[in-house]
């Protein structure tokens, strides 16, 4: 009787823990009731609604978390094809952004995030990423 109890025990064991990493049998109808065909092929969670496209038709020029606001005039870096604006009081290396509103001269507004750790061959100035850019 106890050898009976054992295994019966060992066999709920593994079929728990076939459940618990989806090996678990299905019935030859489909899925299995607690999950629905969208399940297996969506990388989010059903409860989470689609993520935001990452390319808005038009971005704010408002500063999201973490982000700030600069006005100043571009300037050509020492380097060739490096861009800086003072705001300030702080020589910021613009980096990225619409290479046709940031150019030697522009008195431009931009919105983006310090990169403090980013090594350039510019040498000059905070790495700046910038999100958006508009003339000043």
């Amino acid at each position: 009787m106890r050898r009976i109890a054992l295994t019966l025990a060992a066999l709920a064991t593994l079929a728990i823990a076939g459940c618990a990493h989806g090996d678990g049998p299905q019935s030859a109808g489909g899925p299995s009731p607690s999950t629905s065909p969208s399940d297996s092929t969506s990388p989010l969670p059903p409860s989470t609604p689609n993520p935001p496209s990452t390319t808005p038709a038009s971005p704010p020029l408002s500063p999201a978390a973490g982000e700030l606001t600069l006005t100043g005039t571009v300037e050509q870096g020492v380097e060739h094809g490096c861009l800086v604006m003072k705001s300030g009081g702080q020589l910021y290396l613009l980096l990225e952004g619409d290479p046709a509103v940031i150019k030697p001269s522009a008195r431009v507004t931009v919105v983006g995030q310090p990169a403090k750790g980013l090594i350039t061959y510019c040498q000059q100035g905070t790495p700046f990423k910038v999100r958006t850019a508009r003339l000043a």
